[in-house]
């Protein structure tokens, strides 16, 4: 039970789904600070990789009563897991999910009187520097704030105002890592063919992409476009190659839909 203030409070945490993503929240979060008492459940870890784990769902007593719900499993999974957990879910349970494609609908027509919040989070919440999008119902200014603060713990934390702008945001926020580590494998390979060993190409595509994002922050893009490109110099000559008929935005655009239509796939 929620006694006393955010700061002084005990929640009970339960996860299930201790996958890649699910691994790097829970991993990061602090329990302490939260005021959290963590539970995991997925049945192919083992005790050895976290102390806050039950390896088996009937070590739950009907009486568990978490007041957070946590659901990091595979899509596939979704309706067996809520089937298994319902018992143990009461009206104050805030149900926090994080399947791409799930909408929040599917989780109310479950959960009709629950607090309920759908989050996006990306790769980056292995060093808590996560991009979370966050879109929820029934969430009250106190609820908010919780959840605020657990997202904080792994990433920065962007509510969203409509569940629908969770698609191109999962788009470019989610599925983003894959891109630039897309980008950073071609500049890389570029460098081995021209000659450099792998690891300097790598050294090299790294070191620069970092450069680039730290310098980035409270400029605008086109300011910093310039201040790298001399006329007639080699930037401006890669630039114009690849603002030739709007090719590189209309490729880019291009996977993004294809991304948003299948995020639009998945919800129905």
């Amino acid at each position: 039970m929620l006694v006393g203030s955010i700061a002084m409070m005990i929640y009970k945490f339960l996860q299930v789904g201790y996958g890649k993503m699910g691994k790097a929240i829970v991993d990061n979060l602090d329990a302490k600070a939260l005021g959290l008492e963590i539970s995991i459940i997925d049945r192919n870890i083992s005790h050895d990789e976290t102390k806050r784990q039950y390896n088996n769902s009937k070590q739950l007593s009907k009486d568990f009563e978490p007041d957070i719900f946590l659901i990091a499993c595979k899509p596939q999974n979704i309706q067996v897991l809520i089937d298994e957990y319902s018992e143990v879910i009461t009206s104050r349970t805030i149900v926090i999910s994080i399947l791409a494609g799930t909408n929040i609908s599917y989780f109310s027509s479950c959960f009709p009187e629950n607090p309920i919040v759908r989050l996006m989070p990306n790769l980056g919440a292995k060093i808590k520097k996560s991009t979370n999008l966050i879109y929820g119902e029934n969430i009250d200014s106190s609820k908010k704030e919780l959840i605020s603060s657990l997202s904080d713990s792994f990433g920065k934390t962007i509510w969203l105002e409509e569940e629908r702008l969770l698609h191109a945001g999962t788009a470019v926020a989610g599925s983003g890592p894959a891109y630039y580590y897309k980008f950073l494998s071609i500049y890389s390979n570029y460098l081995i063919k021209a000659g450099f060993s792998a690891d300097d190409a790598k050294k090299i595509a790294i070191n620069t992409a970092e450069a680039a994002i730290e310098t980035a922050h409270g400029e605008d893009f086109s300011s910093l476009i310039k201040q790298v490109s001399s006329k007639g110099g080699t930037t401006e000559a890669a630039l114009n190659s690849l603002n030739q008929d709007s090719r590189l935005e209309k490729t880019l655009d291009a996977s993004l839909n294809e991304a948003v239509a299948r995020s639009k796939a998945l919800s129905n």
